[in-house]
Order: structure tokens, then sequence, then C-alpha cells
């Protein structure tokens, strides 16, 4: 993975020049009667597939990018409203996760570019993913492993459209949307929730290795 000091110095958002070392807490931005589309079977064009996180407007929110290395989205006014009918609601405050898949190097590579943002968030702030063809109701890998960085956020899995009463969003700094670049301050701070101490069950050099 690239960590480089001048791979961020741009930010992926706003084009705006960023400090590579310190995390964008500026940047969050906090969105009533949110609507998110997570990947759907059946509705793709070609390799990208429908989905996307809106504003109460319809609009595209920013920092809401969801991609594989393979796999793209299509996230525009007429996939959000396709997906009204089949729409869902989920109460309450939550911050957006990115991707969710089944396999748990994918969890990494794909689940945690944001989670950082949780330094700055209430406990109460749930964390919300939104799912890449996941179908299972529990994921004792993602469980673990948000326990042992010491984030308590409750989260949840979406697997259909949903409408989100409050949600909050952040920059991705880390996840195969940017080819599995990090942010320096991104690699730091990810170091920084590590264990010095083996943990049962989850080797945290695999997670050094995958996030820098």
């Amino acid at each position: 993975m690239n960590t480089n000091a001048r791979t961020f110095e741009v930010c992926l958002s706003t084009s705006s020049r960023v400090d590579p070392r310190a995390l964008p807490f500026d940047e969050m931005a906090c969105h009533q009667n949110a609507f998110v589309v997570p990947f759907r079977r059946g509705h793709r064009d070609g390799q990208n597939f429908h989905a996307g996180v809106f504003d109460a407007c319809g609009e595209v929110l920013r920092d809401t990018e969801m991609r594989t290395l393979t796999r793209g989205t299509t996230a525009t006014r007429s996939v959000r409203d396709a997906a009204l009918a089949d729409a869902q609601s989920l109460p309450g405050t939550w911050l957006f996760c990115g991707l969710m898949s089944h396999q748990f190097g994918h969890v990494i590579t794909r689940g945690l570019g944001r989670i950082w943002a949780t330094e700055r968030l209430p406990k109460s702030v749930n964390l919300l993913f939104a799912s890449l063809l996941y179908s299972d109701k529990e994921h004792a890998f993602l469980s673990h492993l948000l326990r042992t960085l010491g984030i308590e956020n409750d989260y949840a899995i979406v697997q259909a459209p949903t409408h989100v009463e409050t949600l909050y969003t952040a920059p991705d700094l880390f996840s195969e949307a940017h080819e599995g670049l990090a942010s320096p301050a991104y690699a730091e701070w990810i170091r920084s929730k590590l264990p010095n101490k083996p943990v049962r069950g989850l080797d945290a050099k695999f997670i050094l290795r995958a996030t820098g």
C-alpha cells in the first residue's frame, strides 16, 4: 500500500490542499433524511451496479463513493427514484462507512476507510455499511475487528434501499475505491488503534499489511 506523504496532498472530494498528516475532521458532514441504495442483484449497467447515497433532495452526497477494484457504481437520480418503491426506514444517527462484503479481507479493504471519524462522534452514533450482495445477518469478523480497534459503536449492514433519519459522512481515506491508497494520517491512526499484544482469532499484523 502506498502511504507516501504526497498521496493525499489534494483532498479527494474538494480538490483543496490538505495536511496529509491530519485527519480531515472539518470535512465531516451531517445530513437529515438521507437515502442509501446498496448494491442489488439485477440492478446494473454492465459492470456498474446501481448504488449510491443521496440527500433529501435526491442529490448524491459527497464522500459516499462505493466501488471495488473491479466493480463500479452508477449513482444517479433515476437510480435513486427506481429504488424508492423497495425502501425501508432506519431511525437514529449513523456514520456512513462504505461497503461490506462476506470475505474478511474485503472487510478490511472496503469497510475501514471512514471509521476514523468515530474519534469525533459519540458512541451513540451507529456505523452504517452498505451491502455488496451481502446476505448474512451477522458478521463475526466485523464485530471482532471493531472491538479490537476499540470502536464500541453499534453497526448495521443495509441490504435494501433505506431512508436514514440522520447520516454523517466523512472522507474515505483507505479503500479499493482509491486503489488501496491510504493517507499518512489514516495509516498513523490505524496503527495507533491496533493492540500491541496478539489478539485471539485476529492477526493484527495482517491488518497492518493491508492498511500500510
